[in-house]
Order: structure tokens, then C-alpha cells, then sequence
């Protein structure tokens, strides 16, 4: 800084700057905020009017519903405006306003509806958006007593978004569908259109009875997310051979149908001829018991992620014969729980622990390529070290309460040096020698999985995104 301006205090006037700076800022914030944005002054308002601030829209009715969030701001503005009705509809018609003037400039949309608020907001995006090119629409979950007084007008919206976005790139859509109404016939609301453009594509709980033929169009189809009833051999088998590498088979919401085909060896192999580098994720949150049987997991499978997310405990002397089927694809296992209580009690069944601890230590020595394991169970210290002796790129995301410090025997250990099996049998004692050991082991630090936490939550968003 030369002599000229020492000492002096530089302010910046947002005032002066030209319009498409402010516009590539106000891009970034949040839909509310750009709502009320224009109404600080001329500069501002001609800024958030330009079409580039509103390539994203979101929308979710549980925020127009509750105080004490983003809209209060808004509200506030509002509450001292002349207008008929609630604040609730003033709200709604002030986001119909925005998609009707930049709705042809939309290209990421998300929208949370419930109720036949949304079913204004859904229609406004399908008569006005025919550009979006990212897609989520998912109902928010409601009361005994709205379900059976099932409003599902919203239907014809969603269909008609899709039908006229012809450039979806990612299609996520979760939940339209209600055990009432699910036996109604309904036009799967993709084809020939949407053909080229379809990368992604996430389906759940919703258009179940329909046809899923549509998918034979998507021939650039990367990354597809299903419930296990809706897959099919020849649907498979023809995806995997144009474009298809990373399937999700999703168990997340109870419903009447089974998995209706129980795809078998012979037929999962002839998927992965026509799909080498086809990679299959499997997530399981209900109770189903075929989630841990052969029912579902079959030999053949190219799994990739085996992921659950029940309350109950996992029976492991069942499902870990099957889990090291995967020896040469397994890269993450993992038994999570949202729940105290399923932590809890995993550490009341003392009386299986060391059966417990042995076969989770023999899929980590049976499956080379894991990187992330997480369980409910309690482990012995020792065998946590023998574990990172065996595997040491292993992330083992545990509870403190997890942990008991203890001795552990098992025909399983893997060879290693006599150094690294001399720190293990001695380094299980107490957490500061079980730390350091596991520094010594592996180069680094020892970290506890604790809720709230950044290792917490990226592990939330990176497995559980579809929960």
C-alpha cells in the first residue's frame, strides 16, 4: 500500500457496483433471501431482477408453515403490506411472482410440498420452466388425518414439470406416491424426450404401479436409485450395456410388495458382462429380514457399499458369510443407527460379543479394498488394532461408548510383523495406549464418531444422503 492511502479506512460502496457483479453474488445466497433482496434499493433491485441470480429456485412448505426460520424476514415485509389473506398465502403468491417472471431462467429447482399450497407452486413450474436441468421433488410426510383426506391433484403437476423439461440432467423424485392411491394407473412421466439428457435418476416410493419400460429410453443413464421391487433383469441387463456404472437399491419406506423378482447369480452375471463396471450400493433402513439373507444379497452382485440404517441389531453370524462374497468389490460397510437406543442396546448382548467381534473382523480381513466401516456393536480394543493391523487405509467410525478395553482371541488374526503384533498385545490397556498404538499403526490420529461432530455429519451426507 503506498504512503498516500496509509492509515486511511477503505469502504466500499456496494452502490457503485455494476449490476452483473452484484447479480454473480446474489446468485449464490439462499431463494428467501432474493425474494427480499430488490427491496434494499434501485441498484439491488435492477441486480436481483438479471436472469443469471435465479438459475436456482427452492421451495419448501414447511418453512412457509413455521416461524422462527429464513422467512421471517420476508414475513415481516409482508405483515405491513396491503394484501387479502394469511401471511402463508402472501408468501406462496410472492414465489408464483418469481417463477412466473425467471421461472424460463430456472435450472436447479427443489421443491418440499405437503399440502394444496404446493399444488399452486407445482403448476406455476410446470406452465412456466422449461429449462431445469437439476430436479427434486419430494412430498413432505403428513398427518393421519390429511392422508385420508389424500389430496392428489399435485400428481398432474409433477408429471407435467417432467414431461416439459426435456433437459433434465438429474431427476430426483421421493414420495408422491400414498399406499390409498398407489394402485392407480399412472404414465411414468419420462421417454424418447428426455433420452439424451437423463444421467441420473432417483425414484422413491413414488409411480409405483407404473410401467417402468420408460427406462429403456435413458441410454446415457450413469447413476440410477430404485427400491428393490422395482428391479427387473431385462431392465438391468439392458441399462448396464449402455451406460449404467453405480446402482443404488434403496429399502428406505415399508410397503406391501417383496422383492418381487429375487434377481439370481446366473442373471447378475450376465449384468455385469454386459456392465464390467457396473457398481451396485445397497442401503436398508426397514426391517425386512431378506435385507440380510441371500434373498437379495446375492454372490454375483458387484457390490460396492452395503449399508444399513436400522434400529434393530444385525444378525452377523448370517449375513457375514455373505458379505465376504464381496471380498474383491466391498469398499464400504456400514450399520448405523439415528437412534440412542440402538446403541444401547448392542452393548446389553455381552453374551455375544466375542462371536460378534470375530466376524467383523472377518470381513475386514476377507474384503482388502474397505475404507469405511461403521457398526453398532461394542468391540474389544484389541481386536479394533487388529483390524487397522490387517487394514490400515480403514476407517472404523465408532462411539466412544463402543470401545471396551479388552483383550481379544481369534484364529483370524492376519500375519504381521512381530513389532506391530508386539504393539497390539500390549497397547490394548487403556484409550491412551490404544490411541497412540493406532497412530504407530496407521500415521494417524485416532478420532471418536461423535454426533454434531464434522466427521459426524460429512459421513451423514456423504452415506445416508438418501435417508
Amino acid at each position: 500500500m503506498s504512503d498516500r492511502f496509509a492509515g486511511e479506512i477503505s469502504v466500499i460502496d456496494w452502490t457503485n457496483l455494476p449490476e452483473v457483479i452484484l447479480g454473480n453474488i446474489f446468485r449464490h445466497l439462499p431463494t428467501v433471501d432474493r425474494l427480499s433482496i430488490g427491496t434494499v434499493c434501485v441498484a439491488w433491485e435492477n441486480a436481483a431482477n438479471r436472469p443469471e441470480v435465479w438459475e436456482c429456485f427452492d421451495f419448501s412448505e414447511k418453512d412457509v408453515d413455521e416461524f422462527g426460520n429464513d422467512l421471517d424476514l420476508l414475513r415481516s415485509e409482508l405483515f405491513f403490506s396491503d394484501f387479502d389473506g394469511s401471511i402463508q398465502e402472501a408468501i406462496i403468491d410472492t414465489y408464483i411472482s418469481v417463477i412466473k417472471q425467471f421461472g424460463r431462467s430456472f435450472r436447479q429447482v427443489n421443491v418440499l410440498f405437503k399440502g394444496r399450497n404446493s399444488n399452486r407452486i407445482l403448476y406455476t413450474l410446470s406452465d412456466c420452466c422449461c429449462n431445469i436441468t437439476h430436479l427434486s421433488l419430494q412430498r413432505l410426510p403428513q398427518n393421519v388425518q390429511v392422508v385420508r383426506n389424500h389430496d392428489s391433484s399435485y400428481r398432474q403437476a409433477v408429471y407435467n414439470i417432467i414431461q416439459r423439461n426435456t433437459k433434465l440432467d438429474e431427476l430426483i423424485v421421493r414420495d408422491i406416491d400414498n399406499y390409498a392411491d398407489s394402485q392407480q394407473k399412472c404414465p411414468l412421466p419420462l421417454g424418447a424426450s428426455h433420452s439424451c439428457a437423463i444421467k441420473a435418476l432417483t425414484i422413491i416410493q413414488s409411480f409405483q404401479s407404473c410401467n417402468l419400460g420408460n427406462f429403456m429410453y435413458l441410454v446415457n443413464l450413469h447413476e440410477l436409485a430404485l427400491e428393490p421391487h422395482f428391479l427387473s433383469y431385462s431392465l438391468l441387463h439392458h441399462l448396464a450395456g449402455k451406460s449404467l456404472r453405480v446402482l443404488h437399491i434403496l429399502a428406505v419406506s415399508k410397503h406391501m410388495e417383496f422383492y418381487n423378482e429375487a434377481l439370481q447369480d446366473w442373471q447378475w452375471r450376465e449384468i455385469k458382462k454386459q456392465g464390467p463396471k457396473l457398481c451396485v450400493h445397497c442401503l436398508f433402513r426397514v426391517s425386512h429380514e431378506w435385507t440380510e439373507k441371500d434373498i437379495i444379497l446375492k454372490k454375483e452382485i458387484p457390490m460396492k457399499c452395503l449399508k444399513y440404517a436400522k434400529y434393530h441389531l444385525l444378525n452377523y453370524p448370517v449375513l457375514t458369510g455373505l458379505v465376504c462374497n464381496y471380498s474383491a468389490t466391498l469398499v464400504d460397510f456400514i450399520d448405523f443407527s439415528p437412534y440412542q437406543k440402538s446403541y444401547e442396546l448392542a452393548q446389553g448382548k455381552r453374551s455375544d460379543q466375542p462371536q460378534i467381534n470375530s466376524c467383523i473382523l472377518q470381513i475386514v480381513v476377507s474384503c482388502p479394498l474397505l475404507r469405511t466401516l461403521a457398526v453398532k456393536e461394542v468391540l474389544y480394543s484389541q481386536n479394533v488394532l487388529f483390524m487397522l493391523s490387517v487394514n490400515k487405509n480403514l476407517d472404523i467410525l465408532l462411539r466412544e461408548d463402543q470401545i471396551e478395553y479388552s483383550e481379544f482371541n481369534s484364529h483370524l488374526i492376519h500375519p504381521m510383523s512381530y513389532e506391530e503384533y508386539d504393539l497390539v498385545c500390549r497397547s490394548w490397556i487403556n484409550m491412551e495406549n490404544f490411541e497412540f498404538a493406532i497412530l504407530q499403526l496407521t500415521n494417524r490420529l485416532w478420532y471418536f464418531f461423535k454426533e454434531g461432530s464434522e466427521i459426524y455429519e460429512s459421513f451423514v451426507k456423504k452415506h445416508l444422503k438418501y435417508l
